[in-house]
């Protein structure tokens, strides 16, 4: 049975960790994109079971559907978008190891290369409330997809 962290995620949910500490500290909580307020006000409507009113032809529902899941657990609605930015850009960095593992790049520089992209990806999470994570993390995860073993499933690939 495979671990579901290894040394590497540890060491890379630390850094990714600690740079969105230092950017708590330096910048603080809030900063509201009208992105944000609009995504939350749709996903507030699929809660409350409105769909006609949720249902938008220009803001996806996939980032509004993730903040109902939230909804019972974190109440605030800005941290609570913020919580999901953070969780899917720790996802985004998985995602990135596990390909540069899958393309046979050594332990060692695959997870430098990721440490690099931990501020890069750590800001962008922090400063901008927008669904751009999760449309990264389903290319990752296709990208993961298909430079896998074509004998493998979508469940093996996830479980990598």
């Amino acid at each position: 049975m495979k671990k579901l962290f290894t040394k590497h995620t540890l060491v890379i949910l630390l850094c990714y960790l600690t740079v969105i500490i230092t950017l708590q500290l330096v910048n603080g909580w809030y900063q509201n994109f009208s992105d944000a307020v609009h995504y939350l006000w749709i996903a507030d409507q699929y809660a409350e079971g409105d769909w006609t009113n949720a249902i938008n032809t220009y803001w996806g529902p996939m980032i509004s559907w993730l903040l109902v899941i939230l909804k019972p657990l974190i109440h605030e609605p800005f941290v609570r978008f913020r919580i999901l930015q953070i969780i899917l850009g720790f996802t985004a960095l998985v995602l990135v190891n596990r390909i540069l593992r899958k393309k046979e790049i050594d332990n060692k520089n695959s997870l430098i290369f990721t440490l690099l992209l931990v501020p890069l990806i750590a800001s962008f999470a922090w400063f901008y409330l927008t669904p751009d994570l999760l449309l990264s993390n389903g290319i990752l995860l296709l990208i993961l997809f298909y430079s896998s073993d074509h004998q493998q499933n979508l469940k093996t690939v996830l479980l990598a």
